[in-house]
């Protein structure tokens, strides 16, 4: 399992943090809600990389 998610290991070692404004605006302008990144959708997205 580690091998997979080492291309990850520099953003899981890290707080990243992007400016989004813009994003956000977008998203809302539109009648979207923005992205919550929380833990369950970071697991979804490393087991996706896993499961390829």
């Amino acid at each position: 399992m580690h091998k997979p998610i080492e291309v990850f290991k520099e953003y899981l070692n890290t707080s990243v943090r992007f400016e989004d404004r813009n994003t956000q605006k977008l998203l809302t302008d539109h009648g979207h809600e923005p992205l919550q990144m929380d833990q369950a959708m970071l697991e979804r997205i490393v087991e996706g990389f896993i499961n390829r």
